[in-house]
This record gives C-alpha cells, sequence and structure tokens, in this order.
C-alpha cells in the first residue's frame, strides 16, 4: 500500500480555462502518501480544431508523470499521424509508444535524473556534511582560544596582552569564512543560474550542468549523470498509467494505458471510456506470459499492478523473443483507443481521474457528485453552479481522502482530477438560463455573468461554424 504520513497533506494545485467551446478545472493533491507522484495536462487549444487533456498517475517515482505532463500534448503534435496524416486516433498511439522511446534516449537522461529528485537529496545531505564539518572546526578553535585565555590570566597575564597574544574570532574571520566556502561553491552557485533552463539544455541535446531549487526551504542542488551512469541509461525507475482525452470536429477520442479513468457524462448516466488495465484481465495475462512474464497476487511478476504503463521499463526488457515489438511487451505503453461521437442533445461534462478517485468512486457516483454541484441534478434555492469547475475539482479530491489510514487503504493514494465541461451542450444552455437571473448570492452575481458569457460566446462559436459550412 506505501508509506503514509501522520497527516494528509490537503493543499491543492488547482487551474481553470477553456475556449469557446469548452471549459475545464483541474485540481491535484497529494493526500496521505509520503510524496505526489501525480501529474496531469489541459490543452484546450492544441490546434484551432482540438482540444486535449490528460491524467499521469506515477508509481515508483514521480519523474514519468512529470515529463509526460510536460512533453506529451507535443509529442502528440509532432507525430506523423497528427501532421501529415490528420489521423487523431493514430496519432495518440504514436505519441504514447513515442514518449517511451524519448525517455530511453539518453540525451534526456539528465533531466528525468533531474525530475526524480532522488539525486538532490543526496547532494543536499552532501552539502550539510560539508556545513557540518566546516562549523565544527570553527567551534574547536574557539574553545581552543578560550581555553588558552583561561590559563593566561589564571597565571596573572594581563587581559590586554591575552588580547594581543590570541585574538578572538573577529566579524572580519566570519567574512573571510564565508567567502571561503562562496569561493568553493562558486562553480554550484552559477551552474544554478544556468541549471533553471535544463530542460530546454536538453532539448537541444545538451547537458545540463548542476543546478539548484529551493523547493522545500533549504536550496537542492542536482548532480548530473556521470558519464559512466549515462552510458548504462536504459530509461527511468519509474513508470505511469495515463488516459487522455482528445476533442475534435464532434468526436471525443480516449486513448488509456493503465488504470486510471476517463467517464463521459451522458444525460445524466456515467459512461466509463476507457478500461483499467488490471494483469488478471484475460488478454492482458495472455500477453504477459506470451512474453516471458507471469501473474501473482494479481500482479505482474508479482510487482506491478496494472498491465500497461509508460517508462516501467524493468517490464519492457527481457522480453520473449527478443524481437518482440513493443505492443506486445510484458508492460506496453500501447495505449486502448476508443471514439465517442459528440451528442449535443445528450452529453454534459468529462471526468479524468487517476485511480486515487475511482477506488473510492464509482463512475456513477462520481458523475452524480459533479452534476449536482454544477445543478444539473437538482434545483435548490440559493444554490448556484460554481464559476470555476476546479472548485468542484477540489471538492472531488477532498471527498476521496479518507479519514485515517487504517483499513484497506482506501483513499489513501495521491489524487488528481479534470473536470471538462462542454459549452454548447443542452444541458449547460438549460442550466445557463435558469440560472442567469439568480442574484440569491454574491458569487451567484459572479457565476450568473460568467455563465451568460459562456453561453454567448458559445452561441457565436456555433454561428460562425454553421456560415463556414
Amino acid at each position: 500500500m506505501g508509506a503514509y504520513l501522520s497527516q494528509p497533506v490537503k493543499e491543492k494545485e488547482s487551474s481553470d480555462g477553456g475556449n469557446v467551446k469548452v471549459k475545464f478545472g483541474t485540481s491535484a493533491m497529494q493526500g496521505w502518501r509520503t510524496s505526489m507522484e501525480d501529474s496531469h495536462c489541459a490543452v484546450p487549444d492544441l490546434d484551432e480544431n482540438t482540444s486535449f487533456f490528460a491524467v499521469f498517475d506515477g508509481h515508483g517515482g514521480k519523474e514519468v508523470a512529470l515529463y509526460a505532463g510536460r512533453y506529451l500534448p507535443q509529442i502528440l503534435k509532432d507525430t506523423n499521424a497528427y501532421k501529415e496524416e490528420n489521423d487523431l486516433k493514430q496519432a495518440l498511439v504514436e505519441s504514447f509508444m513515442k514518449i517511451d522511446e524519448v525517455m530511453k534516449d539518453k540525451t534526456n537522461a539528465q533531466e528525468l535524473a533531474e525530475l526524480s529528485g532522488r539525486r538532490r537529496f543526496r547532494e543536499e545531505e552532501e552539502d550539510a556534511d560539508e556545513k557540518m564539518s566546516a562549523g565544527g572546526s570553527r567551534n574547536v578553535n574557539e574553545a581552543i582560544r578560550r581555553a588558552l585565555k583561561e590559563r593566561l590570566l589564571a597565571e596573572g597575564t594581563p587581559s590586554e596582552e591575552v588580547d594581543l597574544i590570541i585574538p578572538s574570532l573577529t566579524n572580519d574571520d566570519d567574512e573571510e569564512e564565508e567567502e571561503e566556502v562562496n569561493k568553493k561553491n562558486g562553480e554550484r552557485k552559477e551552474g544554478g543560474e544556468i541549471g533553471k533552463d535544463s530542460s530546454k539544455n536538453t532539448a537541444a541535446n545538451e547537458q545540463p550542468v548542476a543546478s539548484t531549487s529551493s523547493a522545500g526551504g533549504g536550496k537542492k542542488k542536482f548532480v548530473p549523470l556521470s558519464e559512466e551512469e549515462l552510458s548504462e541509461w536504459e530509461g527511468p525507475v519509474a513508470g505511469a498509467a495515463a488516459v487522455s482525452v482528445a476533442l475534435r470536429n464532434g468526436e471525443i477520442i480516449c486513448a488509456n494505458a493503465g488504470d486510471s479513468r476517463a467517464v463521459l457524462c451522458r444525460d445524466g448516466k456515467a459512461i466509463d471510456m476507457s478500461r483499467d488495465h488490471k494483469p488478471t484481465d484475460e488478454d492482458e495475462c495472455e500477453r504477459i506470459v506470451k512474453a516471458g512474464g507471469f501473474v501473482a497476487d494479481g500482479r505482474v511478476n508479482g510487482s506491478l499492478a496494472l498491465s500497461r504503463a509508460i517508462g516501467d521499463f524493468e517490464y519492457k526488457r527481457n522480453n520473449v523473443p527478443d524481437d518482440l515489438p513493443p505492443e506486445l511487451y510484458c508492460v506496453t505503453a500501447n495505449p486502448e483507443v476508443k471514439t465517442f461521437k459528440y451528442e449535443q442533445d445528450q452529453d454534459e461534462f468529462i471526468i479524468i481521474a487517476c485511480d486515487g478517485v475511482w477506488d473510492v468512486m464509482t463512475s456513477q457516483e462520481c458523475v452524480d457528485f459533479v452534476r449536482e454541484r454544477l445543478c444539473y441534478s437538482s434545483t435548490k434555492d440559493g444554490v448556484v453552479p460554481p464559476e470555476h469547475l476546479s472548485k468542484i475539482t477540489e471538492e472531488l479530491c477532498d471527498a476521496c481522502c479518507a479519514t485515517d489510514t487504517r483499513g484497506s487503504g482506501l483513499g489513501c493514494d495521491n489524487i488528481s482530477a479534470v473536470i471538462v465541461q462542454f459549452l454548447d451542450s443542452k444541458k449547460y444552455k438549460e442550466t445557463t438560463e435558469k440560472y442567469k437571473n439568480n442574484t440569491s448570492s454574491v458569487e451567484g452575481k459572479g457565476t450568473n455573468q460568467a455563465l451568460d458569457d459562456d453561453a454567448k460566446e458559445a452561441t457565436a462559436a456555433a454561428a460562425v461554424g454553421n456560415t463556414n459550412k
């Protein structure tokens, strides 16, 4: 189940955005886990006709999830299927497979190592040892001075002479000592300024130098991989479940590898757009065994609890036969892709979330939770839809967080969720009309104005679309 904190971290990273067709809200919360390993991305305007949203649930480390959140949208745009063939479904497949190749590339090893955070902490500990050593020497020298002074004074030596014989450690000495320390650390400090753009350096096939970060208090220094480590690089240790949803020209395309999930709310009913990939699934188990692996205790080789993921290169080596294509690996990044036609009269919104949500709520329970807060399923007096969807995603995170860590461990995971709402849907327009004149609260006034503006923008966009036809 993993290690837990004594109290959950409930601070959330949230965002909101959208365009004339959709609006979105996102939230991510660490919860009871000792670290945050989730990531997500929301790109409403990947191009003029395409929106892209995804959630990455990391395991064994955070670097793969963070890397995917940072680069998968651009990798998607760079695929041949996207650029040349205008085939979004195939482009999604290619992008999931491509990001594995990119992470194995030695030119990207430094960035992934830095994202992991593990090497930074190691260097910080070394610095702490150095400081302790320097401080210890200083304390010893001062103790010797005091002892000698006391000896001379006890022998009757005048204090003025004692000060001349054994001067105290002065402020000038402090400054000289600090200057000496700065000289020793000069290269690291200078490197830190360069290292802030280490991702850009890596993208340009340049190796980043040492960098610093102030996250979590004192400075944490990144130690670049050595030449020997680079030569042995075969990809990051961590992995991540990845689920994405792309919207284009009336199509909703979901690509999924792992046990995160995307759910479509259609006329109040939850429709799973993805399947949780578990090693015990008949087709997944068959692939695992054919590749030379096994399933024990519901896990791949008795260890990994999902059968598809990006990263996890430990399970993508030594497959049988040696020339086995990546889509048939024991654990594969090959996504399962499903396409749905957008139904304006029925479709309301999409929820994309990690298993920190789905382990606690069923798809329908989650849909009901969101619909109630969008006022799609209730007409309580004085209650209006929130202006920002992140208010709902934040409430969802809290609802899925356990009160303690006793029992099964459900509700003790990292939690990430994205809600995408269709602004031209029948339900949205009905709700907008119903609440736009409601001034029962201060929040309601701001919300109603936002709803009215969104509705006008959506209507204008529809009008432009009809004119173009």
